[in-house]
């Protein structure tokens, strides 16, 4: 990809996480985006159709990178104390995820659990292992990403709980 263009995508994308850090996605306009970023309308819908597109493009992305962190997955079902764990350490490692999944975390736990499964290849699974996974990969996001308390503290709390539960 030429420099110039992955400048301007990564100019795009700062300035697009900087209006979410602020708004929620309907929120944010294509217009005020350019101005941000000091492009034209034209360039953004080279790439991109609106921001709904730029989002879940972004938030592919990202889940992409949290997964390759993740690893095997073959533990996700057995050891759900162990898979929480890590979900939550990548999470922690891809900021960005908060601020892309800001007042979205039912739309998170969807596509990390679409990718935990096309991962897993969960074909063969219980109705038991499928919504253990439902219940760790959607309880994850939501508990994260609507997380009153700083990450250190939601962790162990949510650790505590999962090891009482086992």
């Amino acid at each position: 990809m030429d420099l110039r263009v992955q400048k301007t995508l990564k100019n795009i994308y700062d300035n697009f996480l900087s209006l979410r850090k602020k708004h929620s996605l309907s929120k944010v306009k294509v217009s005020e985006l350019c101005q941000k970023a000091r492009i034209n309308k034209s360039t953004f819908y080279r790439y991109y159709t609106d921001v709904f597109d730029l989002s879940d493009k972004l938030e592919n992305e990202a889940l992409a990178e949290l997964m390759n962190d993740l690893g095997e997955l073959e533990y996700s079902i057995t050891e759900p104390a162990r898979f929480i764990e890590a979900q939550l350490r990548a999470i922690q490692n891809h900021q960005d995820i908060s601020i892309l999944f800001r007042n979205r975390a039912g739309i998170c736990a969807e596509k990390l659990e679409a990718s935990i499964r096309k991962r897993n290849l969960l074909a063969t699974s219980t109705l038991e292992d499928d919504m253990k996974l439902s219940f760790v990969a959607g309880g994850v996001a939501y508990v994260f990403l609507n997380r009153k308390y700083d990450f250190e503290l939601t962790f162990n709390a949510l650790m505590d709980l999962i090891n009482t539960l086992n």
